[in-house]
């Protein structure tokens, strides 16, 4: 049964991986995993644990493969519904955030410091929201190479993406946006060039690693910061990923999608141990 979970997460998480916002960190607060996943990815608990991550590994990895097509063909055409959904995917999962964070009235006291943490986060994704995170108002790296970015870039553009695939609300997807390389991962996903994906996946096994240290530390010394500065990138990033208001019955559906995904989130970041 803990066999199927997991393989059953990893589809779920290879899903979600490449949207904006959503990857990464925020699937694991989704299901109140966060704090296991940090301090348990340790070469120690791989190798007890390794059939269980190597399930987890395959579903992820079929996720991302599998769903890729259905997953293009309900952005090409249902754009707006499927953003909502995303939207409020990261929405519910904000309260559970709140109450492990600093700024949680019940179990501490505001303080000047943590009130900038939570603020200079969410101006952060801000800045993002507004700029527009658009592969096209982004990847000029890509545009600078018909065959898209040199893969010494991508291997270095993945270490910093899957630092900040770690840090929900931030996500690998958002920076590769940023960095110029989100739409070269996502042709090297739907034409399988496997030469790129090893790039990708060598840049990122060394930020995880990196990355994964890093967090652990601060969420030991300064959990309720830590905290804070992820409810900011949480908040921020529900703009990030906000398509804006349309008129009609596809309007009508994204926030009715939008509304049922807030639940649905809520329920499960909530329920789960």
């Amino acid at each position: 049964m803990k066999s199927l979970k997991m393989t059953i997460l990893g589809i779920a998480y290879g899903v979600t991986s490449p949207v904006p916002g959503f990857d990464g960190g925020t699937f694991f607060i989704l299901f109140n995993v966060y704090e296991g996943f940090i301090h348990g990815a340790k070469v120690k608990n791989i190798k007890k644990k390794w059939p269980v991550l190597l399930l987890f590994l395959i579903g992820a990895i079929a996720g991302l493969l599998g769903i890729s097509n259905l997953m293009a063909y309900l952005l090409n055409h249902h754009e707006i519904i499927m953003y909502f959904s995303f939207a409020g995917l990261i929405l519910g999962c904000t309260p559970l955030i709140y109450k492990k964070s600093a700024l949680n009235l019940r179990t501490h006291q505001i303080t000047l410091k943590n009130a900038i943490i939570f603020v200079v986060s969410l101006i952060l994704m801000l800045i993002l929201a507004f700029r527009g995170t658009a592969p096209e108002e982004y990847d000029y790296i890509y545009l600078l190479y018909e065959t898209g970015p040199p893969l010494i870039w991508i291997f270095f553009a993945s270490i910093i993406s899957s630092i900040g695939m770690l840090i929900p609300g931030v996500g690998g997807a958002i920076l590769m946006l940023v960095l110029g390389t989100y739409s070269a991962y996502i042709d090297a996903l739907a034409n399988f060039n496997v030469v790129v994906l090893l790039a990708f996946a060598a840049g990122m096994s060394c930020g995880l690693t990196l990355g994964i240290r890093t967090v652990r530390k601060t969420l030991v010394t300064y959990p309720g910061e830590l905290y804070c500065a992820i409810l900011g990138f949480t908040l921020g990033s529900v703009l990030v990923v906000f398509p804006g208001f349309t008129t009609g019955l596809e309007g009508i559906l994204a926030i009715a999608f939008g509304i049922g995904f807030t639940f649905l989130a809520y329920f499960i970041s909530t329920r789960s141990t």
